[in-house]
């Protein structure tokens, strides 16, 4: 219902939040995890549901880990990741390393 100047009144009364991150009992209650294996790797829900009995609005987020390749993992340099390599002895005559800006 629309008062004066637009505000809401008669509305729910905002008591408090909740924020429920990850796998808990909580953010099943909000988001099924079967939605949210079926987004696939990468793949995130937040979602948030006033409680009009305590006035408690919960936000619940979760989401799917990236999925790394599983055929010849070594063959595609994955991002992020750093190798070691075997140093070699740098020599007189060996080009400095540079950077790339």
């Amino acid at each position: 219902m629309d008062g004066p100047g637009g505000r809401v009144v008669g509305g729910p009364v905002l008591r408090g939040l909740s924020l429920s991150l990850g796998d808990t009992a909580t953010t099943r209650a909000l988001i099924p995890a079967a939605e949210l294996a079926a987004l696939g790797s990468e793949g995130f829900i937040v979602r948030a549901r006033l409680n009009n009995a305590t006035g408690v609005l919960v936000v619940a987020a979760d989401g799917n880990p990236m999925l790394y390749p599983t055929i010849n993992p070594t063959a595609v340099p994955l991002p992020f990741t750093h190798r070691r390599t075997r140093r070699t002895r740098r020599t007189a005559h060996a080009a400095p390393h540079t950077h790339m800006n």
